[in-house]
């Protein structure tokens, strides 16, 4: 993350220097200039108000002021999405192939922007960051179903008050104080499956239909249950 040579300059986390490599990442245009995202430059100089960089290809050299440091970011690190398209000679390190926010499509996409196997390294998640991000996952999927209940209720114009509001915290209390539904007994989940998407058969069910989702108003449910009441 962090690389320094003599005459560097330091700005923000990194340091900046003649001959290092950027890479777009936002396009850019005016009458004179032009930035493609993904292409890579190359620093030619630096100092404390600008930069001029080179384009390697036809030899084009552009000059910017450092706020544009901004549309530029180091090659330690692409995203699967922005190398799309790109054929890699160089090695590369393949992060996230275990964690929950990826699938097959990401891994296949990444493993196929080299051109030899013998190139690709794995990096490996601990299991405590996994566990991590499942959780952070699950807990995600859960606030945009309270989102979702909200939308309810202003949709039907009932009042809401955030005090009192149902939120994650209130519902992982509900399903810990009963961890089957009330009406058919049928055990609570949420969960990732083999793709990591998430399943999940806790809903949310009012008590008094004319008032929001309150805390006092509500209890939880199994979908199924829930949408049989309705």
């Amino acid at each position: 993350m962090f690389h320094k040579e003599e005459s560097s300059l330091k700005c923000g986390d990194f340091y900046y220097y003649n001959g290092l490599e950027l890479i777009c990442k936002k396009y850019y245009k005016s009458k004179k200039l032009r930035l493609y995202t993904n292409y890579s430059y190359f620093i030619k100089k630096i100092d404390k108000k600008s930069f001029t960089i080179v384009e390697p290809v036809d030899k084009l050299t552009m000059t910017f002021d450092m706020s544009f440091l901004s549309y530029f970011k180091l090659p330690h690190c692409m995203t699967c999405h922005s190398v799309q398209g790109l054929s890699i000679d160089d090695e590369v390190t393949i992060f996230d192939c275990n964690t929950p926010y990826v699938d097959r499509n990401f891994v296949w996409t990444a493993i196929t922007r080299v051109r030899h196997l013998q190139n690709i390294s794995y990096f490996e998640h601990s299991g405590v960051e996994i566990k991590r991000l499942e959780d952070s996952k699950l807990k995600q999927f859960l606030k945009l179903k309270i989102e979702g209940y909200k939308k309810q209720d202003i949709d039907a114009k009932r009042i809401i008050n955030k005090q009192s509001f149902i939120d994650v915290e209130w519902l992982f209390d509900q399903v810990n104080k009963n961890d089957a539904c009330a009406l058919c007994n049928s055990r609570y989940y949420c969960v990732l499956d083999e793709k990591n998407d998430v399943k999940c058969n806790i809903s949310v069910d009012r008590l008094n239909n004319d008032v929001g989702h309150e805390k006092d108003n509500c209890h939880s449910l199994c979908t199924e249950c829930n949408k049989s009441k309705r």
